[in-house]
Parts: structure tokens; C-alpha cells; sequence
């Protein structure tokens, strides 16, 4: 066990409150038993110890200033020179070692806490001032007993049942205020039932000649609303004509750039000095032209005159150069 971090649990074992001790082993701190020999030394004698890294202090020496106990050199530190000359600053004349070139089988000090040092750990011995010296004391965590869990339980159901049974009696009450509520919206719907036919019986005289709504609107609504659907009918009329209009000069247009593009089409061809671009330009616009007249829109704009022969397309003399013209 260690000074820092040794704990002692004491948990509960079964429901009738038998309990169980577990302790932990810490990790920091002073060792709680040593097995090294231990003594008493006067400075002088400690500064003539052979191998002086392998004796160890075996208490804290502390120093009083203002604020209290300050730690100077901890327990456990080397008898080294420098530790040696810091510990004579502080007026100390004897100090206690251990020899850890040495180890025995058995305990030989226990750490005191409220003096700071290891003290001799005496065994079988019946004097009660060594007895309390070897006693230590380990922080106990103690979990309470099953039973006084369920006294606590208890005790916390006993406060929460007046709550629970307000809150039952008034989810009861909700329930009754639910139900006549139902009653109330039962007994509304029945008295509405008149008020609805009155006011199926009201619309269909307002539908009827003579009734409330031709007295509302007067006679001559009827005869406006038929005079305002006529006009719409001429107008709409009148646009369907402007619009097959329309459409007979856009598929003459058509016609007359299909035929430029189809003339150009055969110049492009038949001259091969033309550039490549402005050739293939030409032959884009002509399909363009031709998958017009194939749209689905504009198809019937693209029908074939019966009254006017189709004229086959000119096709220019094919243009040569001086050298060709000596030739021939």
C-alpha cells in the first residue's frame, strides 16, 4: 500500500447487511511499510556512510516561514552531499535513514502521517503507545446497506403518493370535462341541422329566375354576361384569322429562303474554291430549313402548291481557273 491513493472499501454483501472489505492499492505517495533497515544518524556520521546514493531519508524536512510548513527535501530522497548541506541550513543535527542496501523479510517501519516519518514497527508487543504507532488508517469508502435503501425508497414513495393522487384526481376530472364537452358538440350538431337545410333551400331559390339573387343582381345581368361572352367569341375569332394569316406568310418566307439556301447549297458544292466555313454554314442554314418543314408545328406551312410547277434550281458554270481555260 501507498500513502496517496490506498483506499478501503466497504461494500455490502447480501440483503441482510453482511459487508466485505476490498482495498485498493494507490499508486502515489510513501510506501506504508518498508522492509530496509532503519535508524537514527547525526549529520556527521551520515556524510561518512559508504555509498551514500543507496541510504534514503526516512522523514520529510519541512521549514516554518509565513506560510506555514513548507516540504524542502521529501522522504526517500538520496543522503547525497547537496541534500546533506540544504538539511545542516535548516539547523537540523540528526535525521532518520534508511538502508536500502539492505532488505528484509518482514516490515521494519510504518509511515506516521502526523509526524511525517517512518516509525518502528514493532511486533508482538503489548505496550499501547507502539501499538497505536503501527496502526494506520486507510479512507473508508462505506456504501450504505440494502436496507437502508429501501427504508430511503420507502420514504420517497410515501412523499410522491399526495402528489400522484392529485394528479389522478385531476386527470379524472379532465376525462369528465372531455365527455360533456362531447355531449355539448353532440346537442350543437343537432340544432345545426335545421340552419344547414335553410341554407340549401336559399341557394337554390337564389339559382331560379325571379329568385332572391336575380332580384340582388337585376335583369339585365344575364344579358350583359351573354353580350361580354359574344365579344369574347368575335375576338377570339378575329386572332384565329390574323394567325393563319400568320402563318401562310411565314410558309411562303420559308419556301423562298429554302429555295436561296438550296441554290447556294449547289454553288457551294459545285465550286470547290469557296472556303470550307462559309460552305458549311450554307449546308447548317439548309438543314436547319428542311427540319423546319419537318416539325410537327410547322409542317403544314411546308405543303407542296399544286397550282405553280416546282422550278428545278439553276446550276452556275462551274468557275475555272487560266491555267484549266489553255488546256482546253
Amino acid at each position: 500500500m501507498w500513502t496517496v491513493g490506498s483506499r478501503a472499501r466497504i461494500p455490502t454483501a447480501d440483503f441482510l447487511g453482511k459487508r466485505l472489505l476490498e482495498v485498493t492499492k494507490g499508486t502515489n505517495g510513501y510506501p506504508t511499510y518498508v522492509f530496509n533497515p532503519f535508524r537514527e544518524l547525526t549529520l556527521n556520521e551520515a556524510k561518512h556512510l559508504p555509498v551514500p546514493e543507496k541510504w534514503r531519508l526516512a522523514e520529510d524536512i519541512y521549514v516554518e516561514d509565513t506560510n506555514g510548513l513548507n516540504l524542502v527535501v521529501p522522504a526517500l530522497t538520496p543522503l547525497l552531499e547537496a541534500n546533506l548541506q540544504r538539511i545542516a541550513a535548516l539547523g537540523r543535527t540528526q535525521i532518520l535513514v534508511l538502508d536500502s542496501n539492505v532488505k528484509r523479510k518482514s516490515p521494519t517501519g510504518v509511515w506516521h502521517d502526523k509526524k511525517g516519518s517512518y516509525v518502528s514497527f514493532i511486533r508482538k508487543n503489548d505496550d499501547a503507545a507502539n501499538v497505536k504507532a503501527n496502526l494506520y488508517w486507510l479512507p473508508a469508502d462505506e456504501s450504505p446497506a440494502v436496507t437502508e435503501r429501501l427504508e430511503e425508497l420507502v420514504g420517497q414513495i410515501e412523499k410522491a403518493l399526495p402528489d400522484f393522487l392529485s394528479l389522478t384526481n385531476q386527470i379524472v376530472g379532465v376525462l369528465s370535462n372531455t365527455f360533456n364537452l362531447t355531449s355539448n358538440l353532440n346537442t350543437v350538431a343537432t340544432d345545426a341541422r335545421p340552419v344547414a337545410t335553410n341554407l340549401a333551400y336559399i341557394s337554390a331559390q337564389l339559382r331560379e329566375p325571379g329568385a332572391f339573387g336575380e332580384w340582388l343582381l337585376g335583369t339585365n345581368a344575364p344579358r350583359q354576361v351573354n353580350a361580354t361572352v359574344e365579344n369574347a367569341n368575335a375576338i377570339i375569332n378575329h386572332a384565329d384569322t390574323n394567325l393563319a394569316a400568320f402563318f401562310a406568310n411565314l410558309a411562303v418566307s420559308l419556301d423562298n429562303l429554302a429555295g436561296i439556301t438550296s441554290n447556294l447549297n449547289a454553288q457551294v458544292q459545285a465550286n470547290t474554291n469557296i472556303l470550307g466555313a462559309i460552305s458549311r454554314t450554307v449546308v447548317d442554314a439548309d438543314d436547319l430549313v428542311q427540319g423546319l418543314k419537318r416539325h410537327w408545328l410547322l409542317r403544314s406551312a411546308f405543303r407542296t402548291r399544286t397550282n405553280a410547277p416546282a422550278m428545278a434550281p439553276t446550276v452556275a458554270p462551274r468557275l475555272t481557273s487560266p491555267k484549266d481555260q489553255d488546256k482546253r
